[in-house]
């Protein structure tokens, strides 16, 4: 346990004289489990990593208080999680945790930030707002159908069906924080060099062209687009590609 979160760790995590630990952070309705396949491949390759459950995340449970914990709520957890790994990594956020872990890069030393399908900052020029939820209850996560359409497009709804049922309830607030747009990132707290990595299948309503990319040159990186991914395409049949683009990143050297 790590703040109010669940960290599980590769089989390479006492690999400190290899490359950055590679820290994996989940988003809504999600947990660590999404990145079963990527953290099975780097520990192959023997590359220290981690994964991370924010609290009430991956079959955590859900206090009282989880119904009004927003971003900077539960970036704290990632920000525990680092103070636990005790070396700077390449913390990595998918959708909204791409919002979280720029959040929380405000305070940790990083060796690298990617922003997968990224939520964006709260004052990103031309970032979309999208309608808000009520705060009074936790937010059930899609049915079927539509989360087989939205997170798992190339599976089929068949296919997708055991990772649907792993999806949790989400904290209201937390939803509303990237919804209304109600988060900035202080960019200037952070020193790290940055990726960015669209995906072609998203939802344009949740991403619009451009702006993923805008996310990018916001923490002054690249944008790499995965012209066939899925929303969570660290689950798609190609699983490896948005993985393969992050270490290639990383060993290019920016």
């Amino acid at each position: 346990r790590v703040g109010d979160g669940r960290l599980f760790l590769g089989d390479a995590i006492d690999n400190a004289d290899g490359p950055p630990l590679v820290l994996l952070v989940h988003g809504a309705f999600h947990g660590a489990w999404c990145y079963g396949l990527w953290m099975r491949e780097l520990d192959r390759r023997g590359w220290p990593a981690a994964a991370l459950d924010i609290r009430g995340h991956g079959g955590l449970a859900q206090d009282d208080a989880f119904v009004a914990a927003g971003v900077r709520d539960m970036a704290a957890d990632i920000v525990a999680a680092g103070r636990e790994l005790g070396r700077p990594p390449i913390l990595c956020g998918h959708s909204l945790g791409a919002l979280l872990v720029g959040v929380a890069a405000e305070d940790m030393d990083l060796a690298g930030l990617v922003l997968m399908a990224p939520s964006p900052p709260g004052q990103l020029p031309g970032a979309k707002a999208l309608p808000t939820v009520p705060e009074t209850d936790v937010i059930a996560p899609p049915e079927l159908a539509t989360a087989a359409s939205k997170f798992f497009p190339r599976l089929g709804a068949a296919k997708a069906a055991p990772l649907v049922e792993r999806l949790t309830s989400e904290s209201p607030v937390l939803l509303n924080d990237r919804m209304a747009l109600r988060v900035p990132v202080d960019r200037e707290k952070i020193s790290a060099r940055a990726l960015s990595i669209s995906a072609g299948l998203d939802d344009q309503d949740l991403h619009p062209p451009g702006q993923d990319a805008a996310v990018g040159a916001f923490y002054g990186g690249p944008n790499q687009h995965l012209p066939n991914a899925s929303h969570c395409f660290m689950c798609d049949p190609d699983w490896d590609a948005g993985l393969e683009a992050i270490l290639n990143w990383w060993q290019a050297g920016y």
